[in-house]
């Protein structure tokens, strides 16, 4: 589940507008009729609801800065407790990670100010990796601090659900995974994106598989957030995760699944991305080209998808040549020649024209030959990436 639809975080914007209202209101009316009879000698209706008004503003004024007030004395409190308890707490921290048992001790401080001892346990957890943070995430759990976070994911306040997912993801154990994964359909998309990334942190592959799910039912924003995420486990996910996927028959599995792939942009060791660049969706084939540079072995197979370059559509078009520029294959000039010559779609044009530029002598020579024999969108293109090449020659021998 994502964030809230607008339409919903309006109509609550609304309701708690008019209960607000309301209690004014009813305030108002309560006092109005208080004073009334209490026959002050005011006199009027009028009168006294305007007495009522007066009352009822001033009341909520002085409520206000009553909290404001307490508001300041409680934090500057709290941080004069962290100033005064924290060096100690801080101290015994260090000496629980170089192998002594400060467990007690730190149990006995944590009776004296539970804000201090977790506050700074969450410090030196942000702070530290490996066998020392596994350490430290096992004393929090002594000291019931990984409770009071879980006790937290459930809150109605999002802030606090916000702080208890954040502060789960610096365990990296897997024993709070059940409550992460509930975390994953929280009303609030961020609370949902750090319980995400809580899950990845302990690399078990329930979790792992569960965060990949996650990341293919939601929207392009959500994967385009966790997909740095999952990439480190990439070579884990091809083994079935994303094979399946590419082999669904629901048609945006299969996009979800590509989308994450050109976003990792790293060679996978799968099959099933050639195969679907002849899909009969036209946005599906467009994808699998952009994908199939990172199939290990889609150079071999180029004589599969190089036809797409004489695609019915545009978009398969420009891709077929977008992968073409990246893995520079020579055999595929003629069919791009041929695709600049005959094509009037400006997008796909260029893309032609910048896949010719960095293939070699022979891309280049058609550039040359196109770039003289007319004046059409084609011809542009050519000259186009032809200035691209010399300006890049030219910066490079700069450089050198």
């Amino acid at each position: 589940m994502g964030s809230l639809p607008p339409g919903r975080s309006a109509a609550n914007v609304c309701a708690k507008s008019v209960a607000l209202a309301g209690v004014i209101i009813l305030a108002i009316w309560r006092v109005q009729i208080y004073l009334y009879r209490l026959d002050l000698g005011v006199g009027t209706l009028p009168l006294t609801l305007g007495l009522a008004c007066i009352v009822v503003i001033l009341s909520t004024i002085f409520a206000m800065t009553v909290a404001s007030v307490s508001s300041k004395w409680f934090t500057h409190f709290n941080l004069k407790r962290y100033i005064h308890l924290g060096p100690a707490v801080r101290t015994k921290l260090a000496s629980h990670l170089t192998g002594m048992d400060e467990t007690a001790e730190l149990a006995s401080l944590r009776l004296k100010d539970r804000r201090v001892v977790d506050r700074c346990v969450l410090e030196v957890l942000s702070s530290i990796t490996g066998v020392q943070k596994e350490r430290m995430a096992r004393l929090a759990v002594s000291l019931g601090i990984v409770d009071r976070w879980l006790a937290m994911v459930s809150s109605r306040d999002a802030a606090k659900r916000r702080r208890a997912a954040s502060a789960l993801r610096l365990l990296g154990i897997p024993e709070f995974n059940v409550t992460l994964r509930a975390c994953l359909d929280d009303e609030d998309e961020s609370i949902s994106f750090e319980a995400a990334r809580a899950l990845l942190q302990t690399d078990d592959a329930q979790a792992v598989n569960a965060v990949f799910q996650f990341a293919m039912e939601g929207s392009l924003l959500r994967r385009a957030v966790l997909a740095m995420d999952l990439k480190r486990f990439a070579a884990s996910l091809c083994v079935q995760e994303i094979p399946d996927a590419l082999r669904s028959s629901n048609p945006e599995r299969i996009l979800a699944a590509l989308q994450i792939i050109r976003a990792w942009q790293i060679a996978l060791p799968i099959d099933a991305i050639v195969p679907i660049t002849n899909h009969p969706s036209a946005a599906i084939r467009t994808a699998a080209l952009d994908a199939v540079p990172w199939q290990i072995g889609s150079i071999e197979l180029a004589r599969e998808w190089t036809p797409r370059l004489n695609d019915s559509v545009p978009g398969p078009q420009a891709a077929a040549a977008r992968a073409i520029k990246t893995m520079r294959i020579e055999s595929a000039v003629f069919s791009l020649r041929t695709v600049l010559v005959e094509s009037t779609d400006r997008e796909l044009l260029y893309a032609v024209a910048s896949a010719l530029a960095v293939i070699g002598a022979k891309g280049e020579s058609v550039l040359h030959s196109i770039s003289l024999e007319s004046s059409t969108i084609g011809a542009h293109a050519a000259l186009s990436a032809l200035e691209r090449m010399h300006i890049g020659s030219t910066m490079d021998k700069g450089i050198v």
